[in-house]
């Protein structure tokens, strides 16, 4: 199916290329087996109050290409809005695939990052599994639980939802 052109870029965030909150509401299904994830870059505010939001872009930027180094293709990644993303890891989630270790490498990756005109950042994570007959919304809002928690808790670390 083609899509057009206009249609494609509305779905997609403009500065990391990333799909959009839009796309995200524009999917129809969701599998059961799959984990929501937040990710949110820890004091982004300071970063652009005390460097200029250039600066704030590129750290989104260089954030948003260590993601896309550590995730699969089939996974989705949207950027949720300013600072905070959301990632949805599909295909194959069982056992044998420690979601723990895929965002503890992301988590890692940011912190390691040295970029010559970026200030060094660190990023925050919280998951959960999708649980048959949930619904989205409630996912959605269990993993940024999980988020808050390793905000509320030191930031720079990786939390799943617990009840």
């Amino acid at each position: 199916k083609i899509i057009s052109i206009k249609k494609r870029e509305s779905l997609l965030d403009s500065l990391t290329g990333l799909l959009n909150r839009n796309a995200f509401d524009s999917l129809k299904s969701y599998k059961s087996k799959q984990v929501f994830c937040f990710l949110d870059i820890d004091h982004f505010k300071s970063i652009n109050d005390t460097y200029g939001h250039d600066i704030g872009d590129k750290a989104i930027k260089a954030f948003t290409h260590c993601l896309n180094e550590n995730i699969r293709k089939t996974d989705l990644a949207f950027r949720w809005g300013g600072e905070e993303f959301l990632l949805i890891l599909r295909e194959n989630i069982n056992e044998e695939l420690d979601v723990y270790l895929i965002l503890e490498r992301i988590r890692r990756c940011v912190e390691a990052m040295d970029l010559t005109d970026i200030p060094k950042f660190t990023v925050s994570i919280g998951y959960c599994y999708h649980e048959s007959k949930t619904e989205i919304q409630e996912l959605v809002k269990k993993a940024d639980l999980a988020l808050y928690e390793s905000k509320k808790t030191g930031r720079n670390k990786v939390t799943r939802y617990k009840e």
